[in-house]
């Protein structure tokens, strides 16, 4: 959740409007006053984060310092100039006191209902030209209730798999993004949106990122990073509606050949489909370029595995080419045979896993395979 609040300033706002900018499916402020515009934004290219370590002890219980640490650096892979860095501070946290700093509250006023809560402090006036900029970004977190929270990026503790928790560094995330400038958005499976339902997940882990949509924002508010990172990804999440001012995801589906989903049960929050051996079936999966440049020719292919760790030793099925642009993540369908070897009554997993151009550097392989948990049917 965000919070705005115009910093005090001296000179008279006259004529001035704070606007919502909406292009690309990303969102953010602008200020706009006699015929003339600018980005609500950093002045600068880096904002430095003050973690208070009374909040987050280093080494503590919970691990929280070191899941937040984690979700800045994943922040930090985003295609656009802008970053965050971070020193660890032991001393009082204030609101308007022109430090980015991050705590944990159980002041029911400062929270405002939310489980974390992003303030943003801005100027937007005219003064031989129009000025804006953000000022101040204090991000705080519920510590009304910790049993809310887990830092752990484990399948068992994460709620919407086995687990019961929020993964504090996705919304993390989230609130970063608000200090970077980024509103909330409703239109795409994005980091913008529910935060928790937005990760990639391989084997019994999850990962915290920034996301190709919310990437994109940074890139329209602060340019194109010049070194070259390409990264290209895999989640089995999609959108599926808004929820106000947020988008909604459930898990990527797996569909017969008329495009009507299988039969499901849910073990530990995950849909296990029920399938036939030799059948048709279409399988969905949210495809991303997190990376600076368009991607073509990346080809994913599709694996059955024993087990949800998904690699290129399990049994191959199927390929398909892929190309992508960076701009918005991509759900979109596949569909091939099942093998006719598959044992009945036994659970398998069926991953896909996405290679970049050939020539090109992935930068990150941690985010390259996902899968859909199946059941094959008694014969």
């Amino acid at each position: 959740m965000k919070l705005t609040r115009l910093a005090h300033v001296s000179i008279a706002l006259i004529g001035l409007a704070c606007l919502t900018e909406t292009a690309q499916a990303y969102q953010y402020e602008v200020c706009e006053a006699r015929g003339a515009s600018k980005d609500i934004k950093f002045p600068s290219n880096i904002a430095t984060l003050r973690l208070n370590t009374t909040s987050f002890p280093t080494g503590g219980t919970g691990g929280y310092l070191t899941a937040i640490d984690s979700a800045i650096t994943q922040f930090n892979k985003n295609p656009s100039k802008f970053r965050l860095s971070r020193v660890y501070d032991s001393g009082g946290v204030a609101f308007d006191n022109g430090e980015n700093e991050v705590w944990g509250s159980d002041d029911s006023s400062i929270l405002k209902g939310s489980p974390a809560i992003a303030y943003i402090y801005s100027e937007c006036y005219w003064l031989f030209g129009i000025e804006a900029k953000i000022t101040e970004g204090d991000t705080i977190f519920d510590y009304d209730s910790p049993w809310k929270w887990t830092s752990s990026f484990l399948k068992t503790a994460n709620m919407r798999y086995a687990g019961s928790l929020r993964y504090i560094a996705t919304t993390a995330l989230h609130e970063f993004g608000h200090i970077a400038g980024l509103m909330h958005e409703n239109r795409l499976y994005n980091e913008m949106g529910t935060d928790f339902t937005h990760t990639h997940t391989q084997g019994g882990y999850v990962i915290a990122y920034f996301g190709e949509n919310a990437g994109n924002g940074l890139v329209a508010l602060y340019g194109l990073r010049s070194e070259s990172r390409e990264d290209v990804a895999v989640a089995h999440w999609r959108r599926t509606g808004a929820d106000g001012e947020y988008s909604s995801h459930d898990r990527t589906r797996l569909l017969t050949l008329r495009g009507i989903e299988l039969p499901y049960t849910n073990v530990g929050w995950e849909p296990r489909y029920t399938v036939t051996a030799g059948s048709t079936v279409t399988a969905e999966f949210t495809y991303e370029n997190l990376g600076k440049s368009t991607q073509n020719g990346n080809v994913v292919r599709f694996y059955i595995s024993t087990d949800e760790t998904i690699t290129s030793a399990d049994q191959l099925i199927a390929s398909a080419n892929l190309n992508l642009t960076r701009d918005v993540p991509y759900t979109t369908q596949h569909t091939f045979n099942l093998p006719r070897n598959l044992r009945a009554n036994t659970e398998y997993w069926l991953g896909a896993i996405i290679s970049i151009r050939s020539g090109a550097t992935d930068a990150d392989s941690a985010n390259n395979a996902s899968y859909i948990r199946i059941r094959v049917a008694s014969r």
